[in-house]
This record gives structure tokens, sequence and C-alpha cells, in this order.
């Protein structure tokens, strides 16, 4: 039977999905979300959620404002004393761990270390950036001197130096080095250089915006891969694929290549060539769209949202699927709205049912706080907000507790900062809420 995606409903302000090759979360300022499809926890943090990442021992970190550290093992949330791997954004690569000791920022170090915690490798300074492990040495870019090879005597070789102006990122496929950034005009650049042979192979240039590269999946002695938000793919040239096409994200299987897209929020399964379309499913909304979708463990997270920044969104997490295209459900909300007039204006009122779980009902209830100061923010991109009184209330069925009560204020008072002091036009009051207990 085909397993379905899961979208969960998520601010579309202040929340980020976070993941790992063993988790699902979301963060929301110093708030902290674990999902797992079956249940979910929540964690009050002591400062906004910055990564959340793999520790040297396997188990779940998270970093909070580059000065708390906790560990997440078995279900539950510890304090920890911070490693240079947790404090400096180190992490692995391949067989062995990249280490970044800025602790003395005019004498950053590079460091490559084993499993066993061995320098394998190391330079200092600024200027210097890891790109890849080969042949069993190691590629760094050094700014004025170009692709720099680490011998085993520990000496450091000048492989080349790319044609490129300005350099942004790199991407290893076997013995091909490729080098991505942009021309003086302006023009996404892609240099490939040969590393076996030590020559270079050519230069690519394409009317393309450029960006991170991300995403890389090998089939068939070819490479595809996310340059921006466009895919590529390189056998030995580089090519721009579904050109003009936005791609939130993507996956390969031995039936052919499943495309998630940014611009219209469909699904499509096709050939490996990307040239025959064989199988489409429509955006799971009107509206919404794929962004973001990086995969791991075997399936895809990211984001389904609307354009408009601030609406309700989901973060989603979809299994790799081999056989048509992957369906997603999403979360229903709990929650009803509905508008209670008074005189010339009208107040927000959201309702939430009974019944569910406490995690459940905060994240909901600060995505159904950002989605009603979105929606009427904007007197030109929607007529009604010029009646909107800038209040919402939101009304709670469930006896709560005094700590989850204090949650609730505290998390819907951050979503509300986030409204910067915004005057809602019918009454000249500054943007805000309240919360309505069960008694």
């Amino acid at each position: 039977m085909k397993a379905k995606g899961l979208g969960y409903i998520i601010s579309g302000r202040g929340s980020v999905v976070h993941s790992t090759a063993t988790g699902l979360f979301v963060g929301a300022f110093d708030l902290l979300w674990e999902l797992d499809g079956v249940s979910e926890r929540v964690w009050k943090l002591d400062d906004d959620v910055t990564y959340v990442y793999a520790r040297k021992n396997g188990e779940t970190g998270i970093s909070c404002g580059g000065e708390f550290f906790y560990e997440l093992a078995a279900g539950r949330l510890s304090s920890v004393q911070p490693d240079k791997h947790d404090k400096f954004g180190g992490g692995y690569r391949g067989a062995y761990f990249l280490e970044y000791d800025a602790s003395d920022s005019s004498n950053v170090i590079n460091r490559i270390l084993d499993c066993n915690g061995l320098a394998l490798a190391e330079s200092v300074g600024n200027d210097v950036r890891y790109i890849s492990d080969w042949a069993g040495r190691f590629l760094f870019y050094k700014d004025g001197q170009g692709v720099v090879l680490h011998r085993e005597s520990g000496e450091w070789e000048a492989l080349f130096s790319p044609c490129i102006e300005y350099v942004d990122y790199f991407q290893r496929f076997e013995n091909f080095l490729l080098i991505f950034g942009s021309d003086t005009d302006d023009r996404a650049s892609c240099e490939v250089f040969d590393l076996a042979a030590r020559s270079r192979v050519g230069n690519f240039s394409f009317e393309h915006a450029g960006g991170y590269v991300s995403e890389v999946s090998a089939c068939n002695k070819q490479w595809y891969f996310l340059w921006g938000d466009e895919l590529f793919r390189f056998n030995g040239e580089v090519e721009q694929v579904l050109p003009r096409r936005m791609i939130g994200g993507f996956y390969i299987t031995a039936e052919g290549v499943s495309v998630l897209f940014e611009d219209n929020g469909t699904i499509c399964l096709y050939d490996h060539d990307l040239q025959q379309v064989r199988a489409e499913i429509d955006a799971p909304l009107p509206g919404y769209v794929f962004n973001s979708l990086h995969s791991e463990g075997g399936r895809l997270t990211g984001y389904l949202r609307t354009a408009k920044p601030g609406r309700l969104s989901y973060a989603v997490i979809l299994p790799i699927y081999d056989h048509g295209c992957s369906e997603l459900q999403l979360e229903p909300p709990l929650f009803q709205v509905d508008r209670r007039t008074r005189e010339q204006s009208f107040d927000l009122l959201v309702c939430f049912s009974g019944g569910e779980a406490f995690p459940t009902l905060l994240r909901q209830a600060l995505a159904a706080l950002a989605d009603g100061f979105s929606q009427f923010e904007n007197v030109q991109g929607n007529p009604d907000a010029i009646r909107f009184s800038g209040r919402i209330e939101l009304h709670f069925e469930d006896l709560l507790t005094d700590d989850e009560k204090d949650l609730l204020l505290h998390g819907c008072q951050r979503v509300c900062a986030l409204s910067l002091g915004r005057e809602a036009p019918a009454t000249g009051e500054k943007f805000n809420f309240r919360l309505v207990f069960a008694e």
C-alpha cells in the first residue's frame, strides 16, 4: 500500500522546518516540536532555535542562539556542554569530520579529523573553504589562490584558479569538480575541472539567478542537482533541464524523476531524461506550492505554502515512493474562524475544538494567529482589511493547565511582535490578541 506524506500546520511567520536522518522538527522562536507522524512533543528552550543537527554521538542536537545547546535522546531533552562541533557548525563529510574553530576570529582554524579525532589536515585563515575529500586527499578553496590540494606530506599544492569572477559554491562528482558562481555580466556560471587529468573541462553560463547548490542525486552515470530553484544535470557537461521552472524539490528512483514544483504546486513523475510526464498529481491546496524540500533518510522534508508571507503553511514530510507520485495528506485545522462585528469594524474570532493534544493545539494556535494578522495587514491585497479592528481572539474549549496557558500566551506574544506595531485602519489600534480559556 502506498505510504502517504503528511503536512503539519505551522505558522507562516517565525516557523522553520528542521530535519535529521531520524526526525522532523519545527522550531518557532524558542519553541521546538518533534513530529513523528503518530504523536508530537514540544519544549520551550532558553533561546530561539538556530539549528537542529546530529551530534558526534549520533543523538539529535539543538543549538539556540549560539549560547545554549541541548541533546534529545530517547524522548528526553537535556542541556549539554557543547564541543567545537556543536559550537562552530562543523559536520561529517563522508568518513571525515570537518571542524571550524572560530574561537579566535582573527585566526580561524580549518581542520579535518577522522572518526577517532585525529587531525588529518589543517589550515589557518578566514579565506579558506573546505570543498571535498578526493582520492584520500582534501580539497580547499583559498581566496586569491584558487583550489588547493592537501598532500600526504602535509603540504598544500595549488591545482588551478577558476576563471569565474565570483565563486560561490563547489560540488564534486567523482573525478570532476564543479565550481559555481557568476561572471562580470552577472550570468550564472559553472566551471568544470577534471581532477584526475588535472585539466579544465569547460565553463558553462546560463541566464539563471544561480544560488545555493543542493539535492544532488546520481542516476545512469548522470548527476542531477538543484542550483538555486532550478534543476540541472551533469554528464561531462552542465545542462539546464526544465528551464524556467521553479523546483521545490525532487527525487530519483528506478522508475523516473519525481519533481515537486514551486511555481504551480504539482507533483510530476518524468522519465529519466525529463522528456515525458508519466504521472501527475495536482496541488494539494489551491494557491499552495512546494518550497525548500530536502531529501534525507528516504524522505523529503520542507514546506507547502502560499506566495504571500505569513499565511497558513505546512511542514511536509513525504516518503520517497518508487511507483508513481507520492501523495500528501494535510492535517485538518482544529479551529474555525468567524467575525464579530462592532460598529464599523470587526474582530476576528478563532475557536478551537477540544480533545487534541496540547503540542498540536499550541502549534496550530500560533499558525492561526499569524494567518489572521497576515490576511488583514494590507488594504491593497484585501479590501476587508479596512474594517479589521486589529484584534484576534482565540477561544479554547479544553481545560488547560496554568503552564499550558503560559506557553500559549508566550508563543502568541512572539507572533504578535512580528507585526511591528502595525495599526488597524478601522480603529487606529495596534494589532493585538486575546486568549479566552474555558473555566
